[in-house]
Order: structure tokens, then sequence, then C-alpha cells
């Protein structure tokens, strides 16, 4: 028997594994995503019956947290950057694990500019409409559309290159 939207059970057995690849964008690591998507739950769970669209509103959540999550991440390492000289910050081993052909599609996704960047993992992973990828990003349906198309073809022609 399937949880009622009541449930905090519906919305993590629907939703998260689409939110965990859309944390990741910004995430260093799996656990550094999964916890990005955990703040962003809790901070959907207390505001969700009075929000009009919860899906929606549980996107921007975990792109806000993960926004501030990437600013956090950005300043901590410029600091110990700046008090240990030569010292580099921790890459993710995450990137050991995938295979040649996942890591050219990571980089080519990666090099995009955010905003189509952030399109992309919405429609494909999130399995978002474009109408509520606008909503969640602030634009347009069309825009939203227009910027998938772009970053598809950026995508398309970056891997061609490289296969």
């Amino acid at each position: 028997m399937k949880p009622a939207k009541n449930d905090p059970r519906y919305w993590l057995d629907e939703y998260a594994p689409r939110l965990l690849a859309y944390a990741r964008q910004w995430a260093s690591s799996s656990n550094a995503a999964e916890d990005i998507f955990q703040d962003a739950f809790v901070r959907f769970w207390r505001k969700r019956e009075s929000v009009r669209d919860p899906v929606t509103y549980l996107y921007r959540c975990v792109r806000t947290t993960a926004m501030n999550s990437h600013r956090s991440q950005n300043r901590r390492q410029h600091h110990e950057i700046r008090s240990a000289p030569g010292r580099e910050p921790a890459s993710p081993q995450a990137a050991a694990e995938l295979s040649e052909r996942q890591m050219c599609i990571q980089r080519a996704i990666a090099e995009l500019p955010v905003d189509q960047r952030e399109v992309v993992v919405m429609k494909i992973w999130g399995e978002m409409t474009f109408s509520r990828i606008g909503k969640v990003m602030s634009l347009p349906r069309s825009t939203a559309h227009a910027t998938y198309r772009t970053a598809m073809n950026r995508l398309y022609k970056k891997l061609d290159r490289e296969t």
C-alpha cells in the first residue's frame, strides 16, 4: 500500500532519487548531496501545506539549500587554501568509480552554464515539465524549453567531439 501524501514516506519514495540527482550538480560527493536533500526536505516538510505547488516548492528548497551549501563550501575552500599554501582541498572520490563515458558526460554537463545545467538535470533526472522547471527557476516555460534545447545541442556537439 502506497503512503498518503501527508506521510513523508510518500514524498521520499516518489521524489528522493530525482532530487538527489538534482542536488549532485552542486555537491562534492554523494554524501554532500544527501545532506543537501535532507536539509531541503525538512524545510519543505515544515511549509508543505501552505504552498500552492508542493513539488515545485520541494525543488526550490533543494535548489536554495544546494546553492547555499555550494557557496559555503567555496568560502571554506578559499579560506583553507589561503591559510595553508600549497595544500589542495580534498577532491571527490566518486569520479574514480565512474566509467570513461560517464565521466565525459559528467564533465560536459559540469561545463554547461549554471542555468542550462539546472534545466537539463531537472528535465532528465527530475522528469519535470518545462512549466514546472520555469516555476522553480522563475522563468517562462518557453525560456526553460529554449534553455534545455540549447544545453542539449551543446552536449551533443561536445560529446560527439570526445568520442
